[in-house]
């Protein structure tokens, strides 16, 4: 693979992460006991998308045209273990990005 082209990637990547224009509107967290990923919309905004990325930006899951509903779940029982970034956006173009971590509770 093209060193460029990976870099070009996590660049990406990073700027997900720095991306918090909804943290007060929508909560995202990794309930790794439950091996979930919820989202908590309380205002229910119209949400577009939801996208999941490994850390090497791998399109894990696009989930497109969810509505306006108060709480999203997504399973991530058959993800590895590591590190994984969150995309979320809006009808209105609103993003936010955050960094999940998966882990096997024992």
């Amino acid at each position: 693979m093209d060193i460029e082209y990976i870099y070009r990637r996590r660049v990406l990547l990073i700027w997900f992460l720095t991306q918090q224009i909804l943290p007060t509107q929508l909560e995202l967290v990794q309930n790794n006991t439950n091996q979930l990923l919820s989202v908590s919309n309380p205002n229910s905004l119209d949400v577009k998308s939801v996208t999941l990325y490994d850390i090497a930006g791998k399109l894990i899951f696009n989930k497109v045209n969810l509505g306006a509903k108060t709480n999203y779940e997504f399973s991530t029982a058959g993800l590895s273990e590591g590190v994984y970034i969150v995309k979320l956006q809006t009808a209105d173009s609103k993003e936010m990005g955050q960094k999940i971590i998966v882990e096997r509770v024992k």
